[in-house]
């Protein structure tokens, strides 16, 4: 049976499981440490405001995906991945042919980015690992001691981006632009 975690184990894959140093004590990822490895960090919001912002700024000009994409630094089907969701919410609007592309459908002034994270994230901001080791004593019960604090954690961050406009974005990024 894995331990949840050992001053120093004798084999660091004792038991098949995977042991991570951390502060001088090996931790068991009884799972998969490999899968720790491929984590990785959603960017879909901070894409979503900046391409909101480049339409605000750009005002009635029609922006293609790959215009978007070039200040993004992306490739442009990232971009039109996140516009689909922007468009569903009717964030953004396109229009189609040799001259077409993309535009706000909004005023900036009425978009707050707490409607981008819910518009392009689906996920909440803080992840709950889904399979601690049941055979530790904290693996066991982790996922219920964290569920109130996380959800507590994701209602001040979406009370927070309620009070932030896209608008608000643009002055800031035209102010650091002069600068």
């Amino acid at each position: 049976m894995p331990v949840c975690a050992t001053p120093r184990p004798k084999s660091l894959a004792a038991s098949g499981a995977f042991y991570v140093l951390l502060d001088d004590v090996y931790i068991c990822n009884y799972n998969s440490y490999e899968r720790w490895l491929a984590m990785h960090t959603n960017t879909r919001f901070a894409v979503g405001v900046h391409i909101l912002t480049l339409l605000s700024q750009a005002g009635d000009e029609l922006l293609t995906s790959e215009t978007i994409a070039a200040s993004v630094n992306t490739n442009p089907v990232v971009i039109r991945r996140v516009l689909g969701y922007l468009r569903r919410v009717g964030m953004v609007v396109s229009q189609p042919g040799n001259r077409g592309g993309w535009r706000l459908c909004q005023p900036a002034e009425a978009i707050t980015l707490r409607a981008v994270y819910r518009a392009v994230d689906q996920e909440q901001a803080i992840a709950i690992h889904s399979r601690p080791n049941p055979a530790c004593p904290v693996g066991r019960v982790i996922q219920q001691s964290l569920e109130q604090v996380t959800a507590q954690a994701q209602e001040a961050l979406e009370a927070s981006l309620g009070t932030t406009t896209v608008a608000d974005v643009l002055a800031d990024v035209s102010l650091r632009i002069a600068a």
